[in-house]
């Protein structure tokens, strides 16, 4: 299961979701590059781009071959942009790092979030709590 970011909502394409960023109920649409299973997400602002590199951006989401990746991040290292750039070099230099805790900091400034998202327990462990529950009753 993918980690959930606090108050974001589904944007207008897959990968683009409106996120309360500095949790001051203002929602911020953004496209989202990546999300860890500690819930650090990777993410740039729609807001910081251009008329120009928004169409760059709404052209690769509606790709044919969009359904195909699980991550942004994935899909904009497979397309080249019309200046010969490679989307993901051209997009990381807008993207930040939120971590799970709310924190803001500069993707690649060698820093992660610290806190842990608790796991979902998995079918099997919510089996075996249900039939240890059901022995303890008779």
């Amino acid at each position: 299961m993918e980690p959930v970011i606090q108050g974001a909502v589904p944007g207008s394409y897959r990968f683009l979701e409106w996120i309360d960023l500095e949790q001051n109920g203002v929602m911020i649409e953004c496209a989202i590059l990546k999300k860890f299973p500690n819930g650090d997400t990777y993410f740039f602002a729609l807001s910081s781009l251009d008329n120009i590199d928004k169409q760059r951006l709404r052209n690769i989401l509606v790709h044919k071959s969009a359904s195909l990746y699980s991550e942004l991040w994935s899909m904009l290292e497979q397309h080249t942009l019309g200046n010969g750039m490679n989307a993901l070099l051209y997009f990381n230099q807008l993207a930040k790092l939120r971590t799970a805790s709310g924190q803001m900091l500069p993707f690649g400034g060698g820093q992660k979030g610290a806190v842990q998202q608790q796991s979902q327990p998995t079918a099997s462990q919510n089996f075996e709590a249900l039939a240890k529950s059901k022995a303890a009753v008779k």
